[in-house]
């Protein structure tokens, strides 16, 4: 299950995509490990809105 068969990986169309969308999601870690920390409160506040919001309805 979420094997990719050999025959695909040595594809070069493969490797560039996946070589693209590894980058994507570095680069996406990154963002997140510096923008959560950053708007913590505001996040915060955002979800406890959207729960209370959810509570009322």
């Amino acid at each position: 299950m979420g094997l990719t068969p050999d025959r695909i990986k040595f594809d070069p169309r493969y490797r560039i995509a996946k070589a693209a969308a590894d980058i994507a999601f570095s680069e996406l870690r990154a963002f997140n490990g510096r923008y959560a920390p950053r708007f913590k409160k505001e996040i915060r506040a955002a979800i406890d809105a959207r729960r209370r919001a959810k509570a009322t309805a």
